[in-house]
């Protein structure tokens, strides 16, 4: 019997031990017949060793083959008994090197390609389909695309684990310096002796540069009532919704809008904001004992009282505008 799985190029040897009280009349034959019936040697005498009944056929392994090869034996002897073994051993072969798929993790989160940042740690599981088994420990390297380290920054070795979970091999590494993308080459042989090399396998972004804005209005100061659009581009793509805070001096806490995530390069449109402050328009007379000089959306109110015959002399009135008042005289 064969201990592992052949492959092309391999030569496989079929020995036959008869039992037999005379002799056989001529050499047995061997057929071998590959997964899904196909023949790929019919009737094939075999080699004598020595005088004994034992016969031997050395089979070479061909490319197209895939999966189990049975063998079956006939002889007759000197008497014209006649014997047919049908499979009476079989082995595998195995033309089909592994192949693997790559995803990674940071902190449980999956992000197949990132971007991550210095000091991030990040696993990588490394998946391979195979027919029947690896042989050894896989091996994978990160190779850098556009990735350039900074402050004498390398991309670090990384080792894989098996861990029991079949074809499944884990490892952890931590995200250095730099910016740029990474790729990974993946190693491993099955056990038949076909090999993967695989390179410029999914990898992932290295980002360590924090964004940068260029902010617009669509007005220019100064500025009068009226709404004003706002107007935030971002140097790339975003993790979270901007927001925009517009604070105006002497005016209390700042406005705040929120923005829609865009993509890098794009530009996100604040919603329309209205002034803060309205400009000062005064309706009326401008001097009258009787009415006070008014602001739009706002309400006028007396001083404090002061007696009648000082107040054609002298009038006192103040605007209240966002909470606070601004005396008029």
């Amino acid at each position: 019997s064969v201990s592992r799985p052949v492959k092309t190029g391999d030569t496989v040897t079929i020995k036959a031990t008869m039992t037999e009280v005379v002799a056989l009349s001529a050499a047995p034959t061997i057929t071998l017949t590959a997964t899904g019936g196909v023949t790929t040697v019919t009737s094939t005498s075999m080699t004598q060793v020595g005088s004994s009944l034992v016969y031997t056929y050395a089979y070479t392994v061909q490319a197209s083959e895939n999966g189990t090869v049975s063998a079956s034996v006939s002889a007759t002897d000197t008497a014209t008994n006649a014997l047919t073994s049908t499979a009476a051993t079989a082995f595998i072969v195995d033309n089909t090197a592994p192949a693997v798929v790559l995803t990674y993790t940071d902190n449980g989160a999956a992000n197949v390609t990132g971007p991550y940042k210095s000091g991030d740690s990040v696993t990588v599981t490394a998946t391979f389909t195979e027919t029947n088994a690896l042989y050894g420990t896989p091996t994978l390297s990160l190779v850098a695309g556009t990735w350039t380290g900074t402050g004498g920054a390398t991309l670090p070795a990384v080792t894989l684990s098996n861990g029991g979970s079949g074809l499944a091999y884990t490892g952890t590494f931590t995200i250095p310096a730099g910016n740029g993308t990474v790729t990974a080459t993946v190693g491993a042989t099955d056990t038949a002796g076909n090999t993967l090399s695989a390179s410029g396998q999914t990898g992932f972004t290295i980002d360590n540069t924090a964004p940068t804005y260029a902010i617009t209005y669509s007005r220019t100061a100064p500025l009068s009532a009226g709404a004003v659009t706002v107007t935030v581009t971002a140097s790339e793509a975003l993790s979270a919704v901007p927001v925009i805070s517009i604070d105006q001096p002497g005016m209390g806490r700042p406005t705040s809008r929120r923005q829609p995530p865009v993509a890098a390069g794009r530009t996100p449109t604040s919603t329309p904001l209205s002034s803060r402050t309205p400009a000062p328009m005064l309706t009326g007379p401008r001097r009258s004992a009787s009415r006070a000089p008014t602001w739009p959306g706002t309400r006028a109110r007396r001083s404090p009282a002061v007696a009648p015959s000082r107040l054609t002399r002298r009038r006192r009135w103040s605007v209240r505008s966002c909470g606070r008042a601004v005396p008029l005289r």
